[in-house]
């Protein structure tokens, strides 16, 4: 059984969030969640004590009652962590709450989806920036993250990675780790499923009416790059801060018939790069109310998915 699923239940009561925090402050407490993460079983009170390693037991038992209820649970068998105890063992060891990567710039042998030129790629603390010496790029020459200015580069968005994902991978396997991470989180878009805590997302449409769709390099309008861009939706978490823009196609991945369309081109839809997916187009059919369509345009044929204004899928078409 994985140590990370023992299938325990979970306290009847929550926390608020102050004293959650104020109960992970410590580090002997850290250090015991941090064995019992490591641990293959429930771990029984003197063997956990001398884990931790500090020499007074009753300090020790403090913190541990401490903890105990809400991120640790006491069993016949010795004492296991929690769900939420789970979480914040996950949370350290992916990076995201302790660890800052150094920046740095980089070449990488990726294709820019857009011109097909060498893309390189930039660790920040958010994830992989993708840019190109060729192109505008998605985004144009930009302030990024309010850092420092991107001059003469085309920025195309940021894939995610914690620091964690970095270790042993050079950049470009660290560019094919976060464009995994990125599919997984726009499939779960497409369901309206928040990928931080699970709630339900909600979408909003905006169309550019100013968008030249037969130009390149960036739309004055929206700042966002013209052709196939015209179509923009912005999904917000209604429990957590979460706030994603993308294009319509965001919203369509974990739908069937784009799923089955990339199977049958020979692409993973959990591993394909922007580069290896099919080149694509929007249509506005209707302004007001909204119905749009997607076009994938494969190897042989184009998929069309329309959608209403309710990103319904209302119309299938092979062309």
């Amino acid at each position: 059984m994985d140590r990370f699923d023992r299938g325990e239940s979970e306290p009847e009561e929550g926390l608020s969030p102050e004293y959650a925090f104020a109960l992970l402050g410590n580090e002997v407490r850290m250090s015991i969640l941090h064995e019992l993460a490591k641990a293959d079983g429930p771990v029984r009170f003197n063997e956990l004590w001398s884990r931790v390693g500090i020499q007074d037991s009753g300090r020790f038992n403090y913190h541990l009652g401490e903890l105990e209820g809400h991120f640790l649970r006491k069993t016949d068998d010795g004492y296991t962590l929690l769900e939420a105890g789970r979480n914040v063992v996950l949370a350290v060891y992916s990076g995201v709450l302790t660890d800052y990567p150094d920046r740095r710039m980089e070449q990488i042998d990726q294709p820019c989806p857009l011109c097909g030129d060498r893309i390189e790629v930039e660790v920040t603390h958010r994830g992989l920036a993708r840019f190109c010496l060729s192109c505008s790029g998605a985004f144009g020459s930009r302030i990024v993250e309010g850092e420092r200015t991107i001059a003469e580069r085309g920025y195309s968005g940021t894939l995610p990675l914690p620091p964690a994902a970095l270790g042993g991978r050079t950049l470009e396997e660290a560019y094919r780790t976060g464009q995994v991470l990125l599919n997984l989180r726009m499939m779960h878009r497409s369901c309206s499923v928040c990928h931080h805590c699970g709630a339900r997302l909600t979408h909003e449409v905006d169309i550019c009416e100013q968008h030249d769709l037969e130009g390149d390099g960036i739309c004055d309008a929206c700042g966002v790059m013209n052709g196939p861009y015209q179509i923009s939706v912005l999904s917000q978490c209604t429990n957590c801060t979460l706030r994603m823009g993308g294009d319509l196609g965001y919203m369509l991945y974990a739908r069937s018939p784009w799923m089955a369309y990339l199977l049958e081109e020979g692409i993973n839809p959990v591993t394909a790069t922007a580069a290896e997916r099919p080149s694509w187009s929007h249509e506005v059919i209707s302004m007001d109310p909204f119905e749009g369509a997607f076009r994938w345009h494969g190897k042989d044929d184009t998929l069309r998915i329309a959608v209403d204004d309710q990103l319904e899928v209302t119309d299938v078409t092979r062309m």
